[in-house]
């Protein structure tokens, strides 16, 4: 019978549900980690929750302007971000961090500049606005989290062109894509009888 409390449960299916390895597994905790796909989103929506409730408690105790709708989502989907990609005491660092980091904050920065533009200073944003950065900034939390995937990339040279190939291998299917197609396409098509026989 587990004598496990209430609180070290929780603990562990939240550290389990982030991807992240139990603290008394040091070869885990030194290995890099692949970014479950629920995780970051689900990271998202709780900064986001909580940075929307400080932005209307500022606003109201501050009487400022009304930014909170574009600050509020676009420091959430860093918060997120930046959460999971570095290693800590309490986790490992993430597969490709810097680069999957730096390409999703990229995304959500674009975001924020397209609900930006054009807006009239001390003016209130809309909430067109506010989902604008919201689905950006999830979109960069998304494009994280699949770059954090990626096993190893490489660059194959194509036989008959002489042109570079990107090829990337999924770390759950363990599927090495080159291009638009797979390894399992390219087999298979060596395996068709060519049009001379």
């Amino acid at each position: 019978m587990s004598s496990e409390g209430p609180m070290s449960a929780i603990r562990r299916h939240g550290r389990a549900f982030l991807g992240l390895p139990a603290l008394d597994d040091p070869a885990a905790m030194k290995r890099l980690r692949v970014v479950p796909w629920l995780a970051t989103p689900a990271a998202f929506a709780v900064a986001l929750v909580g940075w929307t409730a400080i932005g209307i408690a500022l606003q109201r105790a501050l009487s400022g302007s009304d930014n909170w709708q574009v600050n509020a989502p676009a420091i959430a989907g860093l918060t997120a971000i930046l959460l999971l990609a570095p290693s800590s005491p309490t986790q490992p660092k993430a597969r490709n961090a810097w680069l999957a980091a730096i390409v999703g904050l990229a995304v959500v920065g674009a975001a924020f500049g397209i609900a930006s533009a054009g807006h009239d200073q001390g003016t209130a944003y809309s909430a067109t606005a506010f989902v604008v950065v919201a689905l950006g900034a999830l979109a960069g939390c998304v494009v994280f989290t699949a770059l954090t995937r990626v096993e190893r990339w490489s660059v194959a040279a194509q036989a008959d062109s002489g042109a570079g190939v990107l090829k990337t291998k999924d770390a759950t299917t363990g599927a090495t894509t080159i291009g638009d197609a797979t390894d399992a396409d390219a087999a298979d098509a060596d395996d068709r009888p060519s049009a001379d026989a």
